[in-house]
């Protein structure tokens, strides 16, 4: 899909249709993300009989510097 985009600005410039372009490239990368996001959870699910995980947030806890 950058193709198509990169294709549309060089010969339309940067227009609604390299807008509507661009907003298609995006909504199919993140349906990609959720496809495979889902079809890996449907292997775990196939390969273990139970998956725990869990999250956590502590106050006070240390941050990490950067």
């Amino acid at each position: 899909m950058e193709l198509i985009g990169g294709y549309i600005a060089d010969n339309y410039g940067y227009n609604t249709v390299y807008g509507i372009a661009s907003t298609i490239e995006e909504l199919l990368e993140m349906f990609g993300v959720v496809l495979f996001i889902n079809a890996l959870l449907n292997y775990l699910q196939s390969q273990a009989s139970e998956l725990h995980f869990g999250l956590s947030f502590e106050e006070g806890s240390q941050k990490l510097n950067s």
